[in-house]
């Protein structure tokens, strides 16, 4: 409007049913003024949540380069394999081991590449797995590595788990006209999306179907959403390798470095 010296414009969403080669138009009108008003306060909301993401990671790779390990000491071989972890993850090498039963592989992998993450300026953390008791038992380790810290530890962590083990309505599909969880969702997504960023804590499946209750939303895609936000994420390895990987295409959306 600025350019073209318009008064106003009419605006049109077309929504696109490929299955029945039909469009649904949503047309309304807006002035030059209401364009404006809604362009400032959209970029407002959107300057105030970038400020607050680099308060959250200056806070973060401070934290994590005074990272404490959580326990009085190392076990036997342990300190050497986190010392070869922090190595490469500070170089940005690949690493492949092969360690055996007890040394401490999972906390002798995670705190080292944790530490790492501010000397290699990386954004995100996965760690995979292939089975659900490998991933609660690195989850036992992270809590672990809070409650040792002398203060709070500003690390946003986050489960991803299947679906059928998040879904509050499993005879429901995931539109609005059939489950009440989706009808609304990205209206009541932003407070949620916010209580869950701020969690002092791990954003455990039960923890995130908590908050999900609370603003009446699906927890699954509550996840998907916080994978967008979080630092450190634990989930299966399809996550990562599967052709429609939800953390790959984050990756190549977002240009993260990750380790």
């Amino acid at each position: 409007c600025e350019q073209t010296g318009r008064d106003e414009l009419e605006l049109a969403l077309i929504y696109y049913d490929t299955a029945r080669d039909r469009e649904t138009p949503l047309v309304e009108r807006a002035t030059r003024a209401e364009l404006r008003e809604e362009l400032s306060g959209l970029s407002e909301r959107f300057l105030t949540w970038w400020r607050n993401e680099e308060r959250h990671r200056q806070a973060r790779d401070q934290a994590l380069g005074g990272l404490q390990f959580p326990h009085k000491r190392f076990r036997s071989g342990q300190r050497g394999l986190a010392e070869t972890v922090y190595r490469n993850g500070v170089r940005h090498h690949t690493l492949m081991l092969e360690a055996p039963t007890g040394l401490g592989k999972t906390l002798g992998t995670l705190y080292p590449a944790l530490m790492a993450m501010p000397r290699a300026n990386q954004d995100r953390l996965f760690y995979l797995t292939a089975r659900n008791t490998t991933r609660r038992m690195a989850l036992e380790s992270i809590q672990a590595l809070y409650e040792y810290q002398q203060g709070p530890l500003p690390l946003r962590v986050l489960e991803l788990v299947a679906k059928e083990h998040a879904c509050e309505h499993p005879d429901k599909a995931c539109h609005g006209d059939s489950c009440p969880l989706a009808k609304g969702f990205f209206d009541r997504l932003p407070a949620a999306r916010q209580v869950a960023a701020r969690h002092p804590g791990i954003l455990n499946q039960q923890t995130l179907a908590r908050i999900a209750v609370d603003h009446q939303i699906c927890p699954y895609f509550l996840a998907q959403e916080m994978a967008r936000w979080c630092d450190l994420v634990f989930a299966d390895v399809n996550r990562m390798f599967d052709q429609s990987a939800l953390l790959h295409a984050l990756i190549r959306q977002n240009n993260w470095q990750i380790g």
